[in-house]
């Protein structure tokens, strides 16, 4: 990402051959997290970490508190260009990571709790990442 980002911002021309590389696997990935999130909803006991308070707790302070007040920052530092904090503010809004519930499981430290927590946090960003968007647009 820091390459990506420092090409970005001092407008590096990037080979065509990379950019259809990355593209590629970038094409890839959104249906490998679809089949893992759905095995993952099958084989493991989510449905608890949905009774924690924690978990509605952390959610609105990493997906919705923190892009906010990272995009106010950024526009108020004003030296990225507005298509940049956006993006910034968005990739700050996304859901669990679909890596942590396998990072969990493998080191045996509440797997079905990380599952759940990231189940959750993809269904809540169905409403979370445009609520953030919108309010980044004022």
């Amino acid at each position: 990402m820091l390459v990506a980002f420092t090409a970005v911002f001092l407008a590096i021309p990037v080979p065509k051959l990379i950019v259809d590389g990355v593209g590629l696997l970038a094409n890839a990935t959104s249906g490998m997290c679809m089949f893992y999130l759905g095995a993952l909803l099958f084989y493991s006991d989510w449905k608890s970490a949905l009774k924690t308070r924690d978990l509605y707790i952390g959610a609105i302070i990493k997906m919705v508190v923190l892009p906010i007040v990272l995009a106010r920052l950024l526009i108020w530092w004003g030296v990225l260009p507005i298509e940049m904090v956006q993006c910034f503010t968005i990739i700050t809004a996304l859901p669990v990571m679909t890596l942590v519930p396998i990072i969990a499981s493998k080191n045996g430290h509440e797997g079905d709790y990380a599952a759940g927590i990231t189940v959750a946090t993809l269904v809540m960003s169905v409403v979370t990442i445009p609520f953030v968007a919108w309010i980044d647009s004022l």
